[in-house]
């Protein structure tokens, strides 16, 4: 397992039962779980910021004016 565990273990758990579906580690059916894993953990990474994208709190300087403007707060 690499950087995703959680999303390794999902991809496992949905694989049908049985020695077949058990990769060998380090093989390529293996790199291919990882690989899936780690874009998934990409995805929910990128997800996770954009929820918080207009929090006042966590917001990034450059887009305070944007959301002040969203929120309607006066400049002067």
């Amino acid at each position: 397992m690499t950087h995703a565990p959680f999303f390794r273990q999902v991809l496992d758990s949905l694989m049908p039962r049985g020695s077949v579906w058990r990769p060998a580690r380090g093989g390529h059916f293996d790199k291919l779980l990882d690989g899936k894993a780690d874009g998934k953990q990409e995805t929910l990474d990128d997800l996770g910021h954009l929820a918080n994208i207009r929090n006042p709190h966590s917001c990034p300087i450059e887009l305070l004016p944007d959301l002040e403007r969203e929120f309607g707060v006066s400049t002067n």
